[in-house]
């Protein structure tokens, strides 16, 4: 489903339709805090500054730890899928994310059982993906722009745009929704392109074919061979 290579050095990366739309995304939670400091101050109203807080506060945690345990990381990369586990995900609004991401035909023809394997193995996938990239973070820098609201009240938007050596910048933009300081993501955007929709537009394909059990076991499957 996500074919992929290995560069010269030995890193992983990811090729195929969604690769450099997946190799884009390393950055999104491998930067966005490790300038906080030094960003500027947040001026939007109340309820956007909390969500844009929560996200410059975990990310800024991540950088912390990346950095300190760099060196383990490269030794064994995999065990970072327990920081991204511990600090990103519980972020992260799987069941709403999962419902875009199959549709609502999709979602609504799924048994609860149907649905609570998919989440896990949505998130599951998540994690591997997250964990990949974000031992490919090196110190790239950003500038937080004001949140944006959305048509529903307990919508927001928080964009920031990272700068890449070699590159054009990446725009970047995560929708969450919530009230007061509760805020969860339920979709990132890189450049314009929705993850949600690279996901189902992914996923569609396996779905026509074998349903929605064929598309969780492909999942399972490729979670089990990132591991």
């Amino acid at each position: 489903m996500f074919p992929t290579r290995r560069n010269s050095a030995g890193d992983i990366r990811y090729c195929g339709p969604m690769g450099g739309f997946l190799h884009r995304m390393a950055l999104i939670v491998a930067v966005a805090g490790m300038t906080m400091a030094a960003g500027p101050a947040v001026t939007a109203a109340s309820d956007g500054s909390a969500a844009q807080q929560l996200v410059q506060r975990v990310t800024s945690t991540i950088i912390d730890e990346l950095t300190a345990r760099r060196d383990a990381l490269e030794s064994e990369p995999r065990a970072v899928y327990e920081l991204v586990d511990r600090l990103i995900l519980p972020h992260f609004d799987f069941e709403r994310m999962s419902r875009r991401v199959l549709g609502k035909k999709g979602w609504k023809k799924a048994t609860p059982e149907q649905r609570t394997r998919f989440v896990a193995a949505f998130r599951t996938l998540l994690v591997r993906t997250y964990a990949v990239m974000l031992n490919e973070y090196r110190g790239q820098s950003l500038t937080w722009r004001d949140p944006v609201p959305r048509r529903k009240d307990d919508e927001i938007v928080i964009p920031v745009t990272i700068e890449l050596a070699g590159g054009e910048p990446a725009q970047v933009a995560y929708a969450m929704h919530g009230t007061g300081t509760d805020w969860k993501v339920f979709d990132v955007a890189v450049d314009g392109v929705s993850l949600v929709r690279n996901y189902r537009s992914s996923f569609r394909s396996e779905l026509a074919r074998n349903g929605i059990d064929g598309l969780i076991a492909s999942l399972e499957a490729k979670n089990s061979a990132m591991n």
